[in-house]
């Protein structure tokens, strides 16, 4: 598979593969707060050490100061604008500087700046890059990459790659005649070959296509190339070219890395199948949880078959066939005889790793302006916030193992499995609510609709303020002249970003005003810290 630069440009590239024993490449972070501002700031940049030291000096200044000027500039934009300084939460400005190559002749690097300014529904990225002569310090144009009389030539597979990675976003005149020559202005050099960046509504994309970016090999990129200049370091690097692997440890003839083997083939099946399981079962969306939750069928079964018969009931389809081909394919490297006659084995794999997901892992979905969200690693003991290991696209559902609390970054668990953190005020944490007895408020500063209590969380149209919410209206006409409902039994969602108060979306609802014991409900919040109170810290 041709790498992309979704997954090539926040892998941080070990500079002892890729520059020579006279220079390196290493990561710096810079943090703080301005409080007149209410301005939470991140830089990540680099800084090259060996080599020529008035040439270092050169770099590594314009290095920080193409990193540090997104901050600047955001900061100094806040001091003449504040914006609405009495919303909860705090701006944010966070830029990302991830090397390329690094060789003793070239160093090339992008940067991905996100802005968010408090009370906003998302933050807002760009997407730049840098790329510098390490014989002179000088910062080289694109122009330099590409031979005179054929530039020209990269065009075609520049726009075949674009049409094959966001083909679904185009209206029939997307991207006519583009990219031009005069298009090719931020590019980045990598081992594999070039990306071309253009970010968010790059080449008139629409919004929701996201940022635009563009990666083509040495190989794609052919004769365009000006081989004989600042590149020919960069094109040497060979990423194909294997790479030995010293293990650690003394014992000589032993392997760390040689898979484990189980006499019992079932056992080891069972064991993958739970494993894969898990990772299918973390990304459930708030309404297959809130199914789910609702309905014991699944849990009442005693073979796989009739496992996912239940979730077809259910009308979860999408989410039986991800468990059915996980077991093919897990089946397929087995005998049929590892897995005969364990259908009831299965099931109990099945069920049990449902159950754990629906008890320990919340639904985040990522908010951003159709921006890529950073997912980071652990924080170092130096205190930085951890370097970028992966990235999601917006609209993407992931699983929360743990959540911030005063802190900024959940910690998710990714569909490979990955464990990362990603920054509260882009993850929207979705909750379900089920069978929540309680009254509906009027708030009597702005008339407001609150639940449970006068001091509840508010009651929000399932698609968001604006929006015809034919539920939440039938419930509100409950609301009587005392500003307050008779007691209702409330099927929902809880919804809670950043730093602002969870809000509730109504599913469904009963009036429960007819019951004998009336008066005796309706006193109590939903009740969704259980959900909480069993995640892992």
């Amino acid at each position: 598979m041709k790498p992309t630069y979704l997954s090539l440009c926040f892998a941080l590239l070990a500079s002892a593969a890729l520059a020579s024993p006279r220079s390196g490449v290493e990561y710096r972070v810079q943090q703080g707060r301005d409080a007149a501002t209410k301005l939470d700031w991140e830089v990540r940049y680099v800084e090259l050490t060996g080599g020529d030291p008035a040439i270092m000096a050169k770099v590594n200044e314009a290095l920080r100061r193409g990193a540090f000027e997104p901050k600047r500039s955001f900061q100094e934009l806040l001091e003449e604008d504040p914006g609405e300084t009495d919303m909860p939460g705090v701006n944010g400005v966070y830029v990302d500087t991830v090397v390329g190559v690094a060789t003793d002749e070239l160093l090339s690097v992008s940067y991905s700046i996100s802005t968010y300014f408090a009370g906003a529904a998302h933050p807002n990225t760009a997407l730049g890059s840098a790329t510098y002569d390490l014989r002179t310090g000088e910062r080289v144009s694109p122009d330099a990459f590409f031979r005179a009389d054929k530039k020209g030539e990269v065009l075609q597979p520049i726009h075949d790659a674009l049409t094959r990675e966001w083909g679904g976003y185009l209206s029939d005149d997307a991207f006519a005649g583009r990219p031009t020559v005069a298009d090719l202005g931020e590019v980045v050099v990598e081992p594999e070959g070039m990306t071309f960046l253009w970010g968010h509504y790059g080449l008139d994309a629409p919004y929701a296509a996201g940022p635009i970016v563009a990666t083509l090999t040495w190989a794609e990129l052919g004769d365009a190339v000006d081989r004989e200049g600042i590149l020919r370091s960069a094109i040497a690097l060979d990423p194909a070219q294997p790479r030995v692997d010293l293990a650690l440890g003394d014992d000589e003839g032993e392997d760390p890395d040689a898979p484990v083997t189980l006499d019992n083939p079932s056992e080891l099946y069972l064991m993958g199948l739970q494993d894969q399981l898990q990772l299918v079962f973390a990304g459930l969306t708030v309404e297959e949880r809130l199914a789910l939750l609702r309905s014991d069928a699944w849990r009442s079964q005693e073979t796989s078959e009739a496992f996912l018969g239940a979730l077809d009931e259910l009308e979860l389809r999408g989410l039986a066939q991800k468990v059915r081909a996980t077991r093919e394919t897990l089946r397929g490297h087995y005998a049929a005889e590892a897995y005969a006659g364990l259908e009831a084995m299965e099931f109990m794999s099945m069920a049990s790793e449902l159950d754990y997901a629906l008890a320990v892992i919340m639904s985040g979905r990522v908010v951003t302006s159709g921006n890529d969200l950073l997912v980071r690693s652990e924080p170092s003991p130096d205190g930085a916030w951890g370097r970028p290991i992966a990235r999601l696209r917006n609209g993407a559902v992931v699983g929360v193992v743990s959540v911030a609390g005063d802190g900024l970054f959940h910690h998710v668990m990714l569909p490979d499995g990955t464990f990362g953190r990603v920054h509260k005020s882009y993850l929207l944490l979705e909750t379900p609510v089920v069978d929540d007895q309680g009254r509906v408020y009027r708030q009597a500063s702005d008339g407001s609709p609150v639940f449970g209590t006068a001091q509840g969380p508010a009651l929000i149209a399932k698609d968001g303020p604006g929006h015809a919410d034919a539920q939440l209206e039938a419930l509100l006409a409950l609301v009587g002249k005392d500003g307050m409902s008779p007691p209702v039994n409330l099927v929902g969602i809880q919804r809670q970003i950043g730093f602002r108060p969870a809000w509730l979306a109504v599913v469904e609802f009963t009036d429960l005003s007819t019951l004998p014991d009336a008066d005796q409900l309706g006193e109590g919040r939903p009740d969704t810290d259980g959900l909480t109170q069993k995640l892992p810290e």
